[in-house]
């Protein structure tokens, strides 16, 4: 029998303890430790080595610390390439990757140990160092093999080793050292949401996602990062404070499961999000600019949405049955798995809710049309999958499926 699961107030916002955001924290944390012994059995005793030491020191972490460190984006996006590389027996990716481990725990480390000095070795000579959790990167005029860390440095490289002092990588002083330029990434006022596309890994992921076939009905993928520029980082700010405007009770949330804000371009494709990247949005101005203050903010609600539904539906199926039913969305031209269509509802229901909340609000003129469109896209897609009848709700599912009905119903 599935357990009953607390998804939240209406539309599963959370209002208190996030039992979802909780569980999937403590089950990375948790791996960390067997994970990387296997790892180290893979790659050998020089990995073994590496391994060990960050993860003691991960595992001298607060739980905090560790869940900041677990909940990157990229944290997920890491783990799942080396998981990969172990089923396909890659030693020479588990080797080098290993050593990412330490980019996520430097500062963590650092900031628990102020005044030890660490090494950091890269997976290779490198140019451009990113440490995940920090909104900047560094870029060097030397190529670095690795990056010594403590209480003193001068921003030289010397034989391959950058030494850089702590206060430096925590973001103190002028952004020049030595041969080193820290580069600042964007944070949405009021947040701690990083918008950037700079990050290797986001590149990588794009080019993945080109590299696949065309979904039948729609074209080639096109996914290329974009340094927004000034004004459409403003616009991404306007965007969240219209969000923390009108439906202030929904920030908790936002800003738990939101840190990162890809900005990308495409000539179609406008936003998505993944599980591989979890807590991570990526927007497009494919279909809107920026600008457009009320479409921007829907994407970022609608793609935060899916991100929410994923860790509720890690404890709970919410809906069973339908195995081999395919459902028609009212977005897409190509037929839906239940799995997909119940990610479309409580995106549909999310803002559906945000543009009753802005009306309530009295901003009424943009978000009447929008609020009557989306709660008709809505209706479409709860008719659609209550039309097969095999379906099961769970007692979460089912308070969930209520409150989706109750904003078609409040229209």
């Amino acid at each position: 029998m599935t357990p009953s699961v607390d998804t939240g107030g209406h539309l599963a916002v959370v209002t208190g303890a996030d039992e979802a955001a909780g569980h999937y924290a403590s089950r990375l944390r948790a791996s960390v430790t067997p994970v990387t012994r296997r790892l180290a059995a893979l790659a050998g005793p020089g990995t073994e080595r590496e391994l060990g030491e960050w993860r003691d020191r991960f595992n001298s972490l607060d739980d905090e610390a560790a869940d900041d460190v677990v909940g990157s984006p990229f944290f997920t996006y890491y783990w799942l390439q080396l998981l990969d590389a172990c089923v396909r027996g890659d030693r020479a990716f588990v080797a080098a990757w290993s050593r990412d481990l330490g980019r996520f725990l430097l500062v963590p480390h650092l900031r628990r140990n102020s005044g030890s000095r660490t090494l950091l070795r890269l997976p290779a000579p490198a140019n451009e160092i990113h440490l995940p959790g920090l909104a900047a990167h560094f870029t060097s005029t030397e190529p670095v093999d690795a990056v010594s860390a403590g209480p003193d440095g001068d921003g030289s490289c010397r034989d391959g080793i950058l030494r850089l002092p702590e206060e430096y990588l925590m973001g103190e002083g002028a952004d020049v050292l030595g041969c080193v330029r820290r580069v600042r990434h964007h944070v949405i006022a009021d947040s701690r949401i990083e918008v950037s596309a700079a990050d290797p890994w986001i590149r990588r992921h794009l080019a993945s996602m080109n590299s696949k076939p065309p979904m039948e009905g729609y074209p080639a993928p096109d996914l290329q990062p974009l340094d927004a520029d000034a004004a459409q980082l403003t616009d991404i700010d306007a965007a969240y404070g219209l969000i923390k405007t009108v439906w202030p009770g929904l920030m908790p949330e936002l800003d738990s499961y939101v840190r990162l804000f890809v900005p990308y371009s495409s000539a179609f494709h406008s936003s998505f999000a993944e599980a591989c990247l979890m807590r991570a949005v990526f927007l497009s101005e494919a279909k809107h600019p920026f600008s457009s203050t009320v479409y921007t903010a829907e994407h970022l609600l609608h793609e935060a949405a899916h991100l929410r539904l994923t860790l509720i539906e890690e404890l709970d199926p919410l809906v069973t049955g339908a195995i081999d039913t395919s459902f028609a969305s009212p977005v897409r031209k190509d037929p839906r798995p239940l799995s997909a269509m119940l990610q479309t509802v409580f995106a549909f229901a999310r803002i559906a809710a945000f543009h009753r909340h802005a009306i309530e609000a009295g901003r009424s003129t943009e978000h009447e049309a929008r609020h009557a469109e989306s709660v008709g896209l809505l209706h479409k897609a709860l008719l659609e999958v209550e039309s097969d009848t095999s379906l099961n709700f769970t007692a979460a599912g089912q308070r969930l499926w209520s409150d989706m009905w109750a904003e078609v119903e409040h229209a």
